[in-house]
């Protein structure tokens, strides 16, 4: 896995993420109007959009939208997710630490399995607004997509939480492994034992912060911290090993 690649991506997919919601909010307020709706609920009595015609136009911009550009951005999504759970420690021995890898896993699958719901809902839109012609077109199948559509957000509303508790899981493990590192530098702790003990906690918070910073980045969260803690835990275990070398 190119970690940069996984980074990058996600970044990217943070912006079309956002700028797709944009564009369908705004397919979804023409309509809205043109069908005499407004919110969810019904502004004038009208059995049907005053102009059909120009109403289903806004029908196909709003299925292109959700066909072309949500469903594959929140396919990838969930793939990249599925991806970024590879790189969160597999086996970690006992107590706090592990508790801290579970609460991690635990919030990764809560963010797929938003996104794996999302992409259900994606898929039932498109097939009601399928559905819609010039002839059958009416405010119930605006009404119909609008449940999906707030179902949608909030979805995406819960992602961002998820990834946002995923970093404060991350940040608690951070400052606990950061003062053990300090405690070994002021040689409260022998430097040498530390490192003995102590040789994989380096990688496995390296390893859970490329999955934090993956799906944070997703959901458009600044993940410029979670690198600067790592890079300052990883100086010090480089002070360490130095003055143990000179020992």
């Amino acid at each position: 896995m190119d970690v940069r690649r996984l980074i990058a991506w996600a970044v990217k997919a943070s912006s079309l993420r956002e700028k797709y919601e944009r564009e369908k909010a705004i397919v979804f307020v023409r309509l809205f109007e043109e069908a005499g709706v407004k919110r969810g609920l019904f502004s004038r009595k009208r059995k049907s959009p005053s102009n059909p015609q120009k109403t289903m136009q806004d029908v196909l911009i709003l299925r292109n939208i959700v066909a072309r550009r949500q469903l594959p951005l929140y396919n990838n999504m969930v793939n990249y997710a599925n991806m970024a759970s590879g790189m969160l420690p597999r086996k970690v021995k006992g107590g706090e630490q592990r508790e801290l890898v579970d609460g991690l896993k635990r919030q990764l699958a809560l963010f797929i399995t938003d996104g794996a719901e999302i992409r259900k809902l994606l898929e039932t839109q498109i097939n009601i607004l399928s559905a819609i012609t010039v002839q059958n077109i009416s405010p119930d199948f605006l009404r119909s997509i609008s449940k999906l559509w707030n179902e949608e957000r909030k979805r995406v509303k819960r992602m961002g939480k998820s990834a946002s508790i995923m970093q404060g899981v991350f940040f608690v493990d951070a400052k606990r492994i950061e003062k053990m590192y300090l405690d070994a530098l002021s040689g409260a702790v022998l430097a040498t034992n530390f490192l003995r003990d102590h040789k994989q906690t380096f990688m496995y918070l390296q390893a859970a912060s490329i999955g934090v910073m993956a799906i944070g980045a997703m959901v458009g969260l600044d993940t410029n911290e979670v690198t600067v803690v790592v890079r300052k835990i990883g100086m010090y275990g480089e002070k360490l090993s130095g003055m143990v070398g000179s020992v």
